[in-house]
């Protein structure tokens, strides 16, 4: 009941409220920052008056989802697949995804509406494109084997905590950043440390 009531109240402020409905939609597209919103407030200098401004923003869930092929994801994952299929055992390299999109033949002209971009985002893609196959199932196994060191081997009251954790980050249907940027790796890596520390905790508590 408790939570119905927070639902039907969160639904009526996002209808009343005018922080959600002050704004007109312009235009409304697939492409990066393809969403574009007029946006009206209070002019600074007169109260009396409305003022608008033009905001662009990310596009619409569903514009990608129908659009697919023509949003940055869709042109991303396109050129990785295509990297995939000509280097499928060992992959393209580590951080060479940019390289041979701006210069190999082959690929500097399928992302046709976006820049080359410095990795695939997504983790599971990037590892096949820059691994290949032999570097993708290693790094599965490495996910396999911390699922069951915390959950089997180290089993304890905290273990579903760090492996929620790990799969949140490693859930494979999203866009990612790449591991082998030095402000994602530490992020993510310290996440996995906390993570298997908490198998750690009840023993030093007792």
């Amino acid at each position: 009941m408790r939570h119905t009531l927070c639902t039907f109240f969160i639904f009526i402020s996002s209808k009343i409220h005018p922080f959600y409905n002050d704004y007109k939609i312009i235009e409304s597209t697939p492409f990066h920052l393809g969403l574009k919103v007029e946006k009206t407030f209070k002019c600074e200098n007169n109260n009396s008056k409305n003022c608008t401004k033009l905001i662009k923003m990310q596009p619409e869930f569903m514009q990608v989802i129908k659009n697919f092929k023509l949003s940055a994801y869709g042109e991303i994952y396109v050129l990785g697949a295509r990297m995939f299929k000509d280097h499928k055992l060992l992959g393209v390299g580590l951080n060479n995804f940019t390289y041979l999109c701006k210069n190999d033949p082959r690929y500097k002209n399928i992302m046709t509406n976006y820049s080359c971009v410095t990795h695939p985002h997504n983790i599971y893609l990037q590892w096949l494109v820059e691994t290949g196959v032999i570097g993708l199932t290693m790094f599965i196994i490495y996910l396999f084997y911390l699922f069951y060191f915390i959950l089997i081997k180290k089993y304890n009251e905290y273990s579903l905590i760090g492996a929620t954790s790990i799969l949140i980050l490693f859930w494979p249907i999203m866009s990612t950043g790449s591991l082998l940027k030095n402000w994602n790796g530490i992020a993510t890596f310290f996440i996995i440390g906390i993570s298997i520390s908490l198998i750690r905790l009840n023993k030093k508590i007792n």
